[in-house]
């Protein structure tokens, strides 16, 4: 009914100021939905231990594995920051965006309620 009548340029922009309504979610490159919490840091920090465990591996010396142990440590250490901080701004915030707030909660659940047998 929207598009009735209307030319296809006129359609694609009304389509286009819909794009604004519309809740998006965004992947990384592999196609992975991130936790909003992720941030440049943390990717950084990610990376960080991945080539030291690399580099422990192949070198198989201990200044190698403590090297590793203590990036694991950063990592574990600002996740830990990051998230708390944004469980603390949700809380904050949930007078204003409550939605914000249930989203986040709801997808922290671990049971799911599904319908059981019908007989």
């Amino acid at each position: 009914r929207m598009f009735e009548g209307k030319s296809t340029s006129d359609m694609w922009e009304t389509f286009k100021c819909l794009d604004r309504h519309v809740p998006v979610r965004k992947k990384d490159k592999y196609g992975k939905f991130r936790e909003p919490w992720i941030t440049r840091d943390i990717v950084g920090l990610v990376k960080k231990k991945k080539e030291a465990f690399v580099r422990a591996r192949r070198l198989g010396t201990d200044e190698a594995c403590v090297e590793y142990k203590e990036s694991r440590k950063e990592l574990k250490q600002g996740v830990r920051w990051v998230r708390r901080g944004h469980e603390k701004s949700l809380a904050d915030r949930v007078r204003e965006n409550p939605m914000a707030f249930y989203t986040y909660i709801k997808s922290k659940r671990v049971a799911r309620e599904r319908v059981g047998p019908l007989k």
